[in-house]
């Protein structure tokens, strides 16, 4: 085998028609809450120290509904730093957000309008080694330069934050030097009555997706815990609820040890 041919059959090249095992740089990732969302992003959920970037029309409560799963995890110790979220669609709604498992104690918001403030405060939040996440609403229109992103980039990555800079779906042309650029619709007139949004990934580490990806309006965790509800109520109005096979082995494999 040549020197060449054994560099190209190392793991660590990355091939353009295959999935990344990464974002960008940095490994590290968060579930989406999505199952159907993971699949389709390299390192199976949203990376951690890089700029991901979420494109819409206009800011809509989808910001929220997309991101929502994951931030309830990351900021489970740490707050996440909101910076202009000023649209009556994205101001946090503080019961809302703390039924979905984000407290009000771990958000730290900071309503400015100016675009070169709401950068200069989205950096340091990032160099911010007490904040888990940074969640920036830049203005709807191409005041933000190349760059001005970049900067949030580095700064992402040298710290290891999670960045998620919501733009207008007008820039989805521009350049980004985030690697993975998402487009949020509403959901199509044919698309099933459970479905809340429709995603279009623009940009990440792979081949090209050209289908969007329909979403529902509830993540993973919470529809199997509503459908376990369903059928816990159903079977109650018949009887006793059996017991899980994994759980009723453990409960005779307890019982011989007990013996």
């Amino acid at each position: 085998m040549s020197r060449l041919s054994s560099v190209l059959a190392s793991p660590a090249v990355w091939r353009a028609d295959q999935l990344s095992e990464a974002a960008g740089d940095s490994t590290a990732v968060c579930s989406t809450g999505f199952m159907t969302l993971n699949d389709y992003f390299p390192g199976g959920g949203w990376p951690l120290g890089v700029m991901v970037e979420v494109l819409q029309a206009q800011a809509s409560h989808h910001d929220w509904q997309l991101l929502l799963p994951a931030l309830s995890v990351l900021c489970a110790a740490k707050p996440v730093l909101l910076v202009g979220a000023a649209s009556r669609f994205v101001q946090p709604f503080i019961p809302g957000l703390a039924a979905c498992g984000l407290s009000a104690q771990r958000l730290l918001w900071v309503d400015c309008q100016d675009p070169a403030a709401q950068l200069w405060v989205a950096e340091q939040g990032l160099r911010c080694p007490s904040i888990a996440a940074v969640l920036a609403w830049l203005p709807q229109d191409r005041r933000v330069t190349m760059p001005a992103l970049r900067r949030l980039h580095l700064a992402a990555q040298t710290h290891g934050h999670a960045l998620f800079v919501f733009r207008p779906s007008a820039v989805a042309q521009d350049a980004s030097p985030a690697p993975l650029r998402v487009m949020l619709e509403p959901p199509s007139a044919d698309s099933a009555a459970e479905t809340a949004m429709r995603l279009h990934i623009l940009k990440r580490r792979g081949p090209p997706l050209m289908q969007a990806l329909d979403l529902p309006a509830r993540p993973d965790g919470i529809c199997r815990l509503l459908a376990a509800s369903r059928a816990r109520r159903e079977l109650g109005r018949t009887g006793p609820l059996p017991i899980p096979l994994a759980l009723k082995s453990s409960i005779c494999l307890a019982s011989e040890n007990w013996q």
